[in-house]
């Protein structure tokens, strides 16, 4: 039903703007080094197409702006040259496209020397555990970290990893390529979410147990002082430009943005039932919320916080990740064995993929190419082909992995 609604909705809707797409559609570079990109923009009638990049530090891209005359039920295009800079540090970049009229996409920038492997890691909240994977030779080493770890991110450049235990009031930091714990750090009660800011000087802990969100300085390890926000905050994210954290509150069906400048909670945003995950766009202009208590995925503009049209999943809406070029939403039900594509433009799912039962989170790979999608009761991470949708091997993690994250760059 919600698929006939949706085509339905698409077919009768209004022209959105002018489609932007990248050829490759992801770039990776050795510092120093450089690629030429096509930039493509299509629409069903003519105009004429003002368009300008935002490129982040660490890269350059020549021309950085330019004009296009777009034929109707056809496409113009630009080539641009992407390069990073010598000194650049591993991470992705994101550079996007807009333009008056024009439906922003994000090309993400790899910048790496290219040694090492790309890894998984998954925080497996019965096992006390965070299993590291390599994602080459598929080999899986279990470090323990503190009790029920809910949640795991990484690094720009994949060394270091963070993993919040819900059970020990700690956040363990793990050096990834040696595969250890090398410090545990005290925060609140029940830190249930964790994000890192773009430079990576601050890690911010939900503590659920607490109502609040905490600070820690990377660099010394040390806790700030705790913010209020909502009941039950869970997993957050941070605008691309670092100035937002956005927190979901679970028992409040509220997200409350704060202010990272001044570390001050600004007035709480309405949105569905038990939200629980949240991602930011790429472009910074809105972030998604899923609403763990329907089916339903909530977005805000960042601009207003206003929330957006909603968007229908079927199934539970529980974990949440968005593809690097800001165009399609994954969303796994923790009550269910599917993963779900959802476009950010039309709202329109795509078809779900079977992975296995209590699908808890998703991730993606740094271009998008692959969703991993962890399957709690089989204590698996299942590979996922985003373009034909083929499911791959299932690689072993610890006990009941609830979440996931990738590191953006391969670590050595």
């Amino acid at each position: 039903m919600d698929q006939f609604l949706y085509t339905a909705m698409t077919e009768n809707a209004p022209d959105p703007g002018v489609d932007a797409g990248f050829a490759p559609g992801s770039v990776s570079l050795k510092p120093g080094g450089s690629a030429e990109v096509t930039l493509s923009f299509s629409d069903a009638r003519a105009r004429t197409v003002a368009w300008k990049l935002t490129v982040p530090d660490g890269v350059t891209v020549t021309p950085a702006e330019g004009t296009v005359a777009v034929p109707a039920d056809g496409s113009a295009s630009a080539t641009v040259t992407v390069t990073a800079g010598e000194g650049a540090s591993a991470g992705v970049r994101s550079v996007v496209v807009t333009g008056d009229g024009v439906l922003d996409r994000a090309l993400p920038v790899q910048v790496t020397d290219g040694t090492g492997t790309s890894r998984a890691l998954t925080a497996d909240f019965s096992g006390a555990s965070v299993s590291s994977i390599d994602l080459t030779s598929r080999k899986t080493t279990d470090i323990a970290v503190g009790a029920n770890p809910g949640e795991v991110v990484t690094s720009a450049d994949g060394r270091t990893a963070y993993a919040a235990g819900q059970g020990s009031n700690t956040v363990s930091v793990i050096d990834v390529a040696q595969g250890k714990v090398t410090a545990t750090v005290p925060v609140g009660k029940v830190p249930a979410g964790l994000a890192l800011t773009p430079d990576g000087r601050t890690l911010w802990v939900a503590n659920y147990g607490d109502g609040t969100v905490q600070p820690v300085d990377t660099a010394t390890l040390t806790a700030g002082p705790p913010v209020r926000v909502g009941n039950g905050p869970e997993n957050m994210a941070i605008t691309p430009d670092g100035r937002t954290l956005y927190v979901p509150n679970i028992k409040d069906n509220t997200v409350t943005p704060v202010d990272l400048a001044t570390r001050t909670a600004g007035a709480v945003v309405p949105v569905g039932p038990s939200p629980f995950n949240i991602v930011a766009a790429p472009d910074g202009r809105t972030v998604y919320v899923s609403n763990s208590g329907g089916s339903t995925v909530t977005p805000i503009d960042t601009a207003t916080h206003d929330t957006e049209p909603t968007l229908l999943v079927t199934g539970q809406a529980y974990g949440l990740a968005l593809s690097p070029d800001g165009r399609t939403l994954w969303v796994s039900p923790s009550t269910g064995d599917t993963v779900t594509p959802v476009d950010t433009v039309t709202g329109a799912p795509g078809r779900t993929v079977k992975v296995g039962r209590s699908a808890f989170d998703v991730a993606l790979d740094w271009n998008g190419g692959t969703a991993y999608v962890t399957t709690a009761d089989a204590g698996t991470l299942v590979p996922v082909d985003t373009a034909s949708g083929a499911v791959g091997d299932p690689l072993k993690t610890g006990a009941y992995p609830l979440a996931v994250a990738l590191t953006p760059v391969p670590v050595e």
